[in-house]
């Protein structure tokens, strides 16, 4: 799958991700648009505590082509900030295993593309 709906990709699937450093500032603003927009994760949800010490983020601009799966090619931007603290194991599209009760967690789907 593609993303975290459980959307199909073929063999055509063409990805380009360009990973960069962005100013704090710049990474600030753009998770407060995210947050904006989408809402916030929680700490309790898999959120994380900001560190805002530090002076960097980490932004992801990617790319997606498939003609056989997709009508047009999509893209999107993902900026990350530092957390504090460790990074705990938690339950994902990539990882759906839950460690903690030792069961596997049902991914979200859609029945149908919604684009």
């Amino acid at each position: 799958m593609i993303d975290n709906y459980g959307t199909p990709y073929s063999e055509s699937l063409h990805l380009v991700e360009r990973y960069r450093l962005i100013d704090g500032g710049d990474a600030k603003t753009a998770a407060e648009k995210s947050e904006q927009e989408s809402g916030r994760v929680e700490v309790w949800m898999g959120g994380a505590t900001i560190d805002n010490r530090y002076s960097k983020g980490l932004q992801i601009q990617f790319t997606v082509e498939d003609d056989k799966v997709f009508t047009s090619a999509w893209s999107g931007t993902v900026t990350y900030r530092r957390a504090e603290g460790d990074w705990e194991e938690r339950v994902c599209a990539d990882n759906p295993h839950d460690y903690n009760s030792g069961t596997d967690v049902p991914v979200p789907h859609a029945d149908r593309p919604d684009f």
